[in-house]
């Protein structure tokens, strides 16, 4: 349920069932800057290089998922990273391929997939199966962020009921309601405690 954990979770799994020898994800706001990038395979150093990079660059592979909602698959012969929108100090990169991590209502980001071990280009196969992993990492990232926004909703509701009862126990008063086809009568806590109940 923690956004953040399913990122890296992704990430962690994608790499072995791809045999990619870098997999990032990358989740972008509603204006599509960058909001958060995970990547397996990468040092820390080249990967805040390699975000600043992409949130820059609007030629980059990414931002093509992003607008289109389509998957970017290419080889890139030299395995020149410059030739691709990367920092010069990433490792070469024969081949790559970048899908969305979307859910029916929207793209959130991108999964790449990144120098396919032990060959020299992604199969289709990969790329139908990080498209599969993007739109289930998509559905789950809105689950996790749908949870976490109830969770602050809920804490923000009990704060906001803490207080009004604090206020109209301060005031020596209290709030009642019956529904008339019940026999039952719901008191705030303050007009509780006023009635010594």
């Amino acid at each position: 349920r923690d956004p953040d954990a399913l990122l890296h979770r992704v990430c962690a799994a994608a790499r072995p069932l791809t045999q990619a020898s870098i997999v990032g994800v990358g989740i972008v706001d509603h204006q599509g800057a960058i909001e958060n990038f995970v990547a397996v395979g990468l040092d820390a150093g080249l990967l805040a290089e390699l975000r600043h990079m992409m949130g820059n660059n609007h030629d980059h592979p990414a931002r093509a998922v992003l607008e289109a909602r389509e998957i970017v698959r290419g080889v890139n012969p030299t395995g020149d990273p410059a030739a691709i929108c990367l920092p010069l100090a990433h490792p070469p990169v024969h081949s790559y391929v970048f899908v969305p991590v979307a859910s029916p209502s929207r793209v959130y980001g991108w999964l790449a997939l990144v120098e396919k071990e032990d060959a020299a280009v992604f199969s289709d196969q990969d790329t139908q199966l990080a498209s599969t992993l993007g739109a289930l990492a998509g559905m789950a990232y809105e689950n996790a962020r749908l949870v976490v926004r109830l969770q602050e909703q809920t804490r923000e509701l009990r704060e906001h009921e803490e207080q009004t009862d604090f206020a109209m126990s301060a005031a020596r008063t209290g709030i009642s309601h019956r529904d008339l086809g019940s026999s039952w009568v719901e008191l705030s806590p303050s007009m509780a405690h006023l009635f010594g109940l």
